[in-house]
């Protein structure tokens, strides 16, 4: 199934003999619930979401505490 078909069903832009036809298609296989359930995450965690800028200072930050988790380990 392609992505495009997945995408037209989430957008709500099948026909009801496809939503059933597609439904059944991604009921039997495993691989496409796995694709269906990532889209729809995508698409939740995407709505109304906006992400923030990094703060210019971000990756020192993180280098920062990875060193104090290192230090901490080796001590």
């Amino acid at each position: 199934m392609s992505e495009e078909l997945l995408s037209a069903l989430m957008d709500g832009e099948c026909s009801p003999g496809e939503v059933k036809r597609l439904m059944e298609e991604i009921g039997r296989s495993p691989a496409l619930q796995q694709r269906w359930s990532r889209m729809c995450l995508v698409r939740e965690a995407m709505a109304g979401t906006r992400v923030p800028a990094a703060a210019p200072d971000f990756c020192a930050g993180v280098m920062a505490a990875i060193g104090k988790d290192q230090a901490a380990a080796a001590a």
